[in-house]
């Protein structure tokens, strides 16, 4: 079976109750043979992410803090002051709750987190603060989160490293190698998300990283999938790009199994559907019931586009 999944959904207001409304969340997304999940108390991912890492700055509240433009998006999120005081104090509370909650109502789940060196490049230095000497403190923190997911029974993270998109000096990159190999020892299967677009030159250092499965943004660079599949090792998935995560378009299934079907022949079941980026990144024109149920459609959307590759493959089985 081809694992069908959404890299996150937009955050629904709806309910005045907490609990009431994580549950229609859930249900909107239900589709997916994986529940993606984050603490969904705002609608900002990185605000979540500076509360999850228990974030502190001598500056000033995370709610105070300025914005910048998300990798490759038409969205902006709170770029958080980086200092040499800066410091980390991990508080999953909250996501630990959401993942109870869901397993309770027979969700297989998938929490979404922001990876560390994709966090630290969207901070904004301070005072001539050097970001990347803030990994030594912030690497114990992600351990310390992916061994409570463990204990939860968890089996994929998803981390989202978008900075793979971007060019990136020789620290930068030795920053994510060190990084997931640090965090390697963890039980916890690591879903490497790359999700604003073209990997490019960072294809070498994809092949490189300790992580258990990657996804491509294949909508922006649909020949970057094949190469991948080619050449990563057979234990490890394949998430692509299906559907635009970030607008209401209409899907083409016949151009896009075009492109998909040799990759599925190539690597059979290691290969997961996914939107381009999270469906929070749907563009927000319309209302949020709207927002909701575009969203659903490309959930829906994803289940279609697997059901025809499994199809596919069983005529082809057939004619054999």
């Amino acid at each position: 079976m081809v694992t069908t999944h959404n890299l996150g959904f937009p955050k629904s207001g709806s309910s005045p109750r907490q609990c009431q409304r994580l549950e229609t969340l859930w249900q909107q997304q239900s589709d997916s043979d994986l529940l993606s999940v984050a603490c969904t108390g705002v609608r900002d991912p990185m605000v979540t992410m500076m509360d999850l890492l228990g974030h502190q700055s001598e500056y000033k509240h995370f709610k105070a803090y300025d914005e910048a433009q998300w990798f490759g998006s038409e969205l902006r999120y709170v770029s958080p002051d980086i200092t040499p005081n800066t410091r980390f104090t991990l508080n999953a509370k909250c996501l630990i709750q959401e993942i109870k909650l869901a397993q309770k109502k027979g969700f297989t789940v998938k929490p979404v987190i922001i990876g560390p060196v994709s966090y630290l490049w969207f901070g904004r230095a301070e005072k001539d603060a050097d970001k990347l000497a803030l990994l030594e403190s912030i690497l114990p923190v992600y351990a310390d989160l992916l061994k409570q997911l463990a204990d939860e029974n968890i089996e994929w993270v998803q981390m989202d490293e978008p900075i793979l998109s971007e060019t990136l000096n020789d620290d930068w990159k030795h920053a994510l190698l060190q990084s997931y190999f640090h965090l390697q020892r963890s039980p916890v299967k690591k879903l490497l998300a790359s999700t604003s677009g073209k990997i490019g030159d960072n294809l070498g250092l994809l092949r490189e990283m300790t992580v258990d499965g990657v996804h491509l943004d294949t909508i922006s660079a649909e020949d970057e999938a094949l190469k991948v599949a080619d050449w990563l090792p057979n234990y490890k998935i394949i998430s692509v790009a299906v559907v635009k995560g970030n607008q209401s378009a209409s899907l083409n299934i016949e151009d896009t199994l075009s492109w998909l079907k040799p990759i599925h022949d190539l690597i059979g079941n290691r290969l997961w559907l996914a939107p381009s980026c999270s469906l929070a990144h749907l563009i927000e024109n319309e209302s949020e019931d709207s927002l909701i149920e575009n969203a659903k459609q490309k959930v829906a959307e994803l289940k279609l586009i697997a059901t025809a590759l499994e199809e596919a493959q069983n005529r082809q089985r057939v004619a054999a």
